[in-house]
Order: C-alpha cells, then structure tokens, then sequence
C-alpha cells in the first residue's frame, strides 16, 4: 500500500507541476 501511495503522490506532484506551467505559459511537449 505504501508503494501505490508513493506513485499516486508522485503522480498528483507532477500533476500540479503541469498545471503551474501551463498558468505561467509554458506549454508541456507531451500530455502528462
């Protein structure tokens, strides 16, 4: 359980990364 938390984090970080970079502009070179 821990494992498949992790990645759910790590997922929702990247996420969230995604959507400040397309706020301030930028535009991600693949979908995430």
């Amino acid at each position: 359980m821990e494992i498949i938390e992790e990645k759910t984090g790590v997922r929702i970080a990247i996420r969230t990364v995604g959507d400040y970079l397309s706020k301030w502009g930028f535009t991600p070179q693949k979908p995430l």
